[in-house]
């Protein structure tokens, strides 16, 4: 870059933007993990409910945010479960946990 008076003239390439690598993609999320918002929060009885029912671990709670970190159990993946969450009327919301970018 150069500059003159009061001005910013870019004269090289953004280098932050490179194309992601070819080949297959590493999950963007921690597999075997959700977080899971129910009605009457992480403790509630929805969330007890639920967590019998699908035989999850919970890893934590977030009580003052109303949502719930989720270990599921061996054999079920990410990508098969949240439509059993979703489908359950106590369930607000369910997500996989999103791995932040690097």
């Amino acid at each position: 870059m150069s500059w003159l008076p009061g001005i910013l003239l870019a004269t090289s390439v953004n280098t932050l933007a490179q194309p992601e690598p070819a080949g297959p993609k590493a999950p963007r999320y921690v597999e075997g993990e959700l977080l899971v918002k129910f009605k009457g929060g992480p403790k509630g009885e929805a969330a007890g409910r639920v967590k019998n029912a699908l035989k999850h671990t919970v890893k934590r709670d977030f009580d003052a945010i109303g949502w719930q970190h989720i270990q599921l159990p061996p054999g079920l993946t990410v990508e098969e479960v949240p439509a059993r969450y979703k489908n359950d009327p106590d369930v607000l919301a369910v997500e996989p946990n999103y791995l932040l970018p690097p």
